[in-house]
């Protein structure tokens, strides 16, 4: 989920696993909701700095 990391899981999910079909997709959704949420923090930690003139 980090830049071009990629895990493959080979853990096939069929109509009679949803429960655990939807784990799955949750967890994934969970995980891009921790990233965007701590970019977030990131962006506004920044300190931005004015022009300063000569």
């Amino acid at each position: 989920m980090k830049g071009d990391v990629f895990t493959r899981n080979i853990i096939s999910y069929n109509i009679e696993s949803l429960d655990k079909l939807f784990a799955v997709v949750n967890y994934v959704f969970q995980q891009c909701l921790f990233q965007l949420e701590n970019s977030e923090k990131n962006l506004s930690n920044l300190v931005f700095y004015g022009e300063r003139s000569l």
